[in-house]
């Protein structure tokens, strides 16, 4: 019986495909989808090893996308490897670099120059130098009688041709005399003739803004019946529609009360006017009049003084009674 342990999971975890344009493997499959017309597959592909997964919305990426799409469909058309595309690749990165500078016409073509140049000759060496046997066998010692210095000049010429050997690529990647006039003739068309276009693209950010919402309302029209279907007396409408009578009636009472409005407006203002003219009648007699005020006010403060001296002497008499009458006026 085996012993209890923990249980090993069925799932694992399964990486995701790289997507690279450094990777053989990967243009291969996106040279299989050209061949067979695959579009949908080449579009996301492409999509995912540019980043540029949001193409639909953002211009710049749809841009590079549509250049590199080009570029894939041009190099099936040219008969190219995957090695050769992946070292197309890596130099048009380089001169996309260089484009997007904003650089002139002539360092362009000096950088194209180089790369022409740079091609024959690599693709020269790739030539003149024979290929690795592996399965070789191997030399046999030096013998005895030989010098020292002859084996080791012997010894450093074949390392040194190894070591060369080593870093030639396996497959011959570089563009021969034929092959370049037709790249050439796809750089000017597809990156130098809109070269302003990717300075602009490169050196613009896109502008975010916020989305206008909006709602419209519709309004449906009520279906009508279908005419095989009678219509009975109580589906039919009971609205009852007012007589020639009645809306002159209507227009009749709507008139007069227009008009009453209006006798009552007129005659609120009237009165109005009639209270105004006759407080600023008061005011006027009252100004014109503060003069006689005046003298009634005077013939007032007489007619006081009078009384008062009246009432003294009145007193005075009545005082000189009790005298003599004896009465003391104290009791």
């Amino acid at each position: 019986m085996p012993p209890r342990g923990k249980l090993e999971g069925l799932v694992t975890n399964v990486a995701a495909p790289a997507f690279s344009f450094q990777d053989e493997k990967f243009i291969e499959q996106l040279l299989q989808s050209i061949a067979e017309r695959d579009g949908a597959s080449l579009l996301v592909s492409t999509a995912r090893a540019l980043g540029a997964e949001d193409y639909l919305i953002d211009l710049k990426h749809q841009i590079i996308l549509d250049s590199r799409l080009d570029f894939l469909r041009f190099c099936a058309d040219q008969k190219y490897g995957p090695s050769q595309i992946v070292h197309l690749i890596k130099w048009m990165n380089q001169f996309q670099l260089v484009v997007e500078k904003g650089c002139d016409m002539e360092e362009m073509r000096k950088e194209l120059t180089n790369f022409v140049s740079s091609e024959i000759e690599e693709g020269w060496k790739w030539r003149q130098t024979p290929p690795i046997d592996e399965n070789a066998a191997e030399q046999p010692p030096p013998s005895k009688s030989a010098s020292k210095k002859a084996a080791r000049a012997t010894d450093k010429v074949a390392v040194e041709e190894v070591e060369a050997t080593t870093l030639l690529p396996r497959e011959n990647m570089y563009l021969t005399k034929e092959s370049i006039g037709p790249f050439c003739i796809y750089l000017f068309q597809g990156i130098i003739q809109h070269a302003s276009l990717h300075v602009y693209v490169a050196r613009h950010q896109q502008e975010t803004r916020v989305s206008n919402d909006f709602s419209i309302f519709v309004e449906l029209p009520v279906p009508a019946p279908p005419l095989r279907l009678p219509i009975t007396q109580e589906a039919a409408s009971k609205e009852v529609y007012p007589s020639h009578m009645d809306v002159m009636k209507g227009l009749r009472e709507t008139e007069l009360a227009s008009l009453v409005n209006e006798y009552e407006e007129t005659k609120a203002k009237e009165e109005l006017w009639e209270k105004t003219k006759k407080t600023e009648e008061e005011m006027q007699i009252l100004i014109e009049n503060e003069g006689t005020k005046r003298a009634v006010e005077d013939t007032y403060e007489r007619l006081e003084a009078d009384l008062t001296q009246r009432q003294r002497r009145i007193l005075q008499r009545i005082t000189a009674l009790e005298k003599k009458i004896g009465i003391d006026s104290s009791l």
